[in-house]
């Protein structure tokens, strides 16, 4: 004999009743959120999906192995989309203006952490460097010269902000997967080899799960990783380096 879970049935029709059972339930409903969104890429839901995340005030922890498109100069980004004759280069160019002055104003609050894990400068020199930008659904590359001109301007957001801090891994992480989380904000996962994924989460469990493994890793990481002047000389070096070429 089939067993069932006992219940409590109630019938109601008094109007005000019914009403607190629907606020009761919109409550509910409204802490029930998919745990993730899996755009296309190029498509306007991804660009938005990634103009909101970084507009959002909180504190970011980023794990890539490639330089950050929002302290890329607008002009060694047009170099690249030109030479590559991107179809979509000025949704990209508009989408990179809108990520990088909410990224800029966000600095003026909120702490925002890179890790990355530099090239060999041979590899850089040999136009081997790859450029972060999943966004075109390929894989693009530096010239040296575009190379140069990034880390040149990277120095100057290091030097220019207190809250920005650039960590150099002395290992290279996952070369496919790049991963931004903001606390009780959300986390987006980049799957950048082809076929080329974006993964947008949003609940809380999930957000504080990663945020709770960037901050493993950061703190890892050895302390002349972290050290603001240690970084700052270490890509110096690189600079002299390539220019030098």
């Amino acid at each position: 004999m089939k067993t069932y879970p006992q219940t409590v049935n109630l019938l109601t029709t008094e109007p005000h009743v019914v009403e607190l059972f629907g606020q009761e339930y919109q409550q509910f409903l409204n802490t029930c959120r998919p745990l993730m969104r899996i755009p296309q890429v190029g498509s306007q839901e991804m660009f938005s999906l990634l103009e909101d995340f970084e507009d959002q005030s909180a504190t970011c922890l980023v794990i890539s192995d490639g330089l950050p498109l929002v302290t890329m100069p607008g002009e060694v980004l047009g170099r690249i989309l030109e030479r590559n004759s991107l179809k979509d280069s000025e949704q990209i160019l508009s989408h990179w203006r809108k990520r990088t002055a909410s990224f800029e104003r966000n600095l003026k609050q909120h702490s925002h952490i890179h890790i990355v894990a530099l090239p060999d400068v041979e590899q850089v020199k040999a136009a081997k460097g790859v450029v972060e930008l999943p966004e075109s659904g390929g894989i693009l590359f530096y010239t040296v010269e575009e190379y140069v001109d990034h880390l040149k301007h990277l120095l100057s957001l290091l030097k220019k902000y207190e809250n920005y801090q650039l960590c150099i891994s002395p290992r290279s992480m996952s070369a496919s997967v790049h991963t931004a989380v903001k606390d009780q904000i959300g986390v987006l996962v980049f799957k950048k080899d082809p076929p080329v994924r974006l993964f947008a989460m949003n609940h809380p469990d999930m957000t504080n799960a990663f945020y709770c493994y960037a901050e493993d890793f950061l703190n890892r990481l050895p302390p002349q990783s972290k050290n603001k002047e240690q970084v700052i000389e270490t890509i110096q070096l690189m600079i002299r380096q390539l220019e030098n070429h």
